[in-house]
């Protein structure tokens, strides 16, 4: 592909010294007029195209805006234009970073862990991601990109710009989204038929219970991610219930379950059974961290703010878990 690029530059330079030659040297002006702007038009147009790789990632409306601006500049000022995108293309050049990989293959560990690293910020976030997927401005590839990305992450905030990019009216996109969405929901399911043809055959009191709790959870995270619509959701809640009461009758001191089973009764506002089933979590284990946060939710609903100060003013080492730490530090504000 770079050879491809490099003889385009060099058929637009020999061009770029036809059309001058032509307009300087030919005995007729007007016959040197006429073939000067073809000849001239053609060379800058392939210019344009032979700088493609070093300009397409330093601007970010994507291609077509700077190969427009850097066409018009080059055909309008004859010469001088089409010396500037050689010269401003090489600056650019310059001025970018490679990336470079590190092999750790063979490197000591003492070492990876004492080296000095500079942090820099993400180049991708949540709020690219989802510009990215809402604004019509974005180009294409952005979009391609973004939903590539989030087709990575499970969680509630993928799924819904997943299910907003359906609506797009680039066709990749959209097949992208709705073949990602799919997928998900696909995988999930396959593993509910298969849990389920399991549990028939299973004798073990024990090993049944284990099955009910992972169909629980499986069916609870079809409901949390959103994958289906309101009618399936209803459904998918009832039996993740069902399966959860059902591995409790079995195994009365699992902190995990009753950790969703107040989930579940919170998903379905029902603050009382909500509240008893954290508590529960948290007897049974007092550094459940998200049984806490849980609670907080239904002190919440229940108008009682102060109380959730109190709640959380006592969990320990909750910076060790960035993800909780950030939602408590706004519950204890």
């Amino acid at each position: 592909m770079k050879i491809l690029f490099a003889i385009l530059f060099f058929i637009s330079l020999v061009l770029e010294l036809f059309s001058i030659y032509v307009l300087f040297y030919t005995s007729n002006f007007e016959e040197g007029i006429l073939w000067f702007f073809p000849v001239y038009t053609l060379a800058v147009l392939l210019l344009s195209i032979s700088l493609y790789p070093i300009y397409r990632y330093r601007f970010r409306d994507g291609f077509f805006k700077p190969f427009l601006f850097l066409l018009l500049i080059s055909f309008l000022v004859p010469v001088i234009g089409y010396l500037f995108p050689i010269v401003f293309s090489i600056i650019s050049f310059f001025l970018m970073k490679e990336k470079t990989i590190i092999e750790t293959k063979n490197q000591p560990l003492k070492e990876i862990l004492t080296e000095e690293i500079s942090l820099k910020k993400i180049s991708y976030g949540e709020s690219f991601l989802k510009k990215a997927i809402e604004e019509v401005s974005i180009h294409k590839s952005l979009k391609e990109e973004a939903v590539l990305i989030l087709s990575r992450f499970q969680s509630p905030l993928a799924v819904h710009l997943l299910k907003e990019a359906v609506y797009s009216d680039i066709d990749e996109v959209r097949l992208l989204a709705l073949n990602f969405l799919y997928k998900q929901e696909k995988q999930i399911n396959r593993k509910i038929s298969e849990l389920i043809s399991r549990i028939k055959s299973t004798k073990e009191a024990l090993e049944g219970a284990q099955i009910l709790k992972e169909l629980a959870f499986l069916y609870w995270e079809l409901v949390y991610l959103e994958l289906t619509d309101t009618e399936f959701s209803r459904y998918y809640l009832e039996q993740a219930l069902k399966y959860t009461l059902e591995a409790l009758n079995v195994v009365q001191n699992d902190d995990k379950l009753y950790l969703l089973l107040g989930r579940i009764y919170l998903k379905k506002e029902d603050i009382e059974n909500a509240e008893k089933a954290l508590h529960k979590s948290i007897l049974l284990n007092p550094n459940n961290i998200s049984a806490y946060i849980y609670l907080a939710e239904v002190e919440f609903n229940k108008r009682n703010f102060e109380r959730i100060k109190e709640l959380l003013k006592n969990l320990k080492n909750i910076e060790k878990d960035y993800l909780s730490y950030s939602i408590v530090s706004v519950w204890r504000k």
